[in-house]
């Protein structure tokens, strides 16, 4: 009759094997490209496994850091303005 320690040997060693699997899968799918991401100063998705880099709001807008968008009319937006029609 064989020994119960011989097999239950058998059953860490597998353990041990495809728990390793595991671990070094996890880390070149996820925290290997996650951490090559953060050094790069990007935005890292774990919905689309990508890296994102962020994009200036001043390249968006035109206007330089530190300015605040104005909030009344101005001439130019006045002059572009459609007028409205009113009942004769």
């Amino acid at each position: 009759m064989p020994s119960k320690i011989g097999v239950l040997k058998y059953y860490f060693i597998a353990a041990f094997l495809v728990l390793s699997a595991g671990v070094t899968i996890y880390e070149w799918v996820y925290a290997i490209p996650f951490k090559k991401c953060e050094a790069t100063q990007g935005w890292w998705s774990s919905k689309y496994m990508k890296c994102f880099q962020p994009i200036d709001l001043s390249t968006l807008t035109g206007r330089p850091h530190g300015v605040k968008a104005s909030t009344g009319p101005t001439s130019a937006s006045a002059a572009t303005s459609v007028p409205v029609a009113t009942k004769p």
